[in-house]
């Protein structure tokens, strides 16, 4: 197909498609003249995944074109960058070391031992972790770290289905790096709605108050 065919079809301008091109996140089209290419459906392909990556997963460029770089040389992606999918880009706590990092950072570390999960201090999804623990400790909620292992039980389900469902699949490595960016993105559409459900006008309040749970306002 032409450029235009493949521009219509992908639904993204021209100029957009020839910066994917320039910045070698999409191949070069088969050439057939100084200035002419067609191109395959391995292309389309391709820029679905990049939309998908950019537009609904929210990554970077940058973080993309490494995605696209690993998936382009091998069909595989390293643990490296799929941790850099799956972990968002939280801020760690700015500001001079106190109590508060060393709690959290302890609480952190219990819950990965008694998960027998990887415990490195430095890797991003523990700073998130430990970041996140340190920020509902400062908001009064004392017990945030207790509910580790219910969100964990809830990811190892997911991410059993989802792999076992990846492994007849062809070209599973780029599946697998859509599965886990659409995942996260599926984890916190569904908090949402549980949230919604649960404090939402839709609840009776005496129902709400026998459990516990704040009112909210609509």
């Amino acid at each position: 197909m032409r450029m235009n065919e493949l521009s219509r079809r992908s639904g993204l301008p021209v100029s957009t498609i020839k910066y994917y091109l320039r910045e070698r996140m999409l191949p070069p089209g088969h050439a057939t003249g100084a200035n002419q290419a067609v191109y395959g459906e391995e292309h389309l392909r391709r820029l679905r995944l990049i939309r998908t990556l950019l537009e609904i997963g929210g990554l970077s460029t940058a973080v993309v074109r490494e995605v696209l770089a690993e998936l382009g040389s091998s069909g595989a992606v390293s643990r490296r960058v799929l941790a850099s999918l799956r972990t968002p880009q939280v801020a760690a706590h700015q500001g001079e070391r106190d109590d508060q990092d060393d709690v959290a950072a302890a609480q952190v570390a219990a819950f990965l031992e008694r998960r027998g999960w990887p415990a490195d201090p430095d890797h991003p999804a523990v700073r998130t972790l430990v970041t996140a623990v340190r920020a509902a400790r400062a908001a009064g909620d004392r017990e945030f770290a207790d509910r580790l292992d219910l969100h964990a039980d809830a990811a190892l389900k997911a991410v059993e289905a989802e792999l076992a469902a990846l492994a007849p699949v062809e070209r599973a490595g780029e599946v697998l790096v859509v599965s886990c960016v659409l995942g996260d993105v599926v984890q916190s559409a569904v908090r949402g709605l549980a949230h919604e459900h649960l404090l939402g006008a839709g609840e009776a309040d005496q129902s709400s108050a026998e459990r516990g749970v704040p009112r909210v306002s609509a």
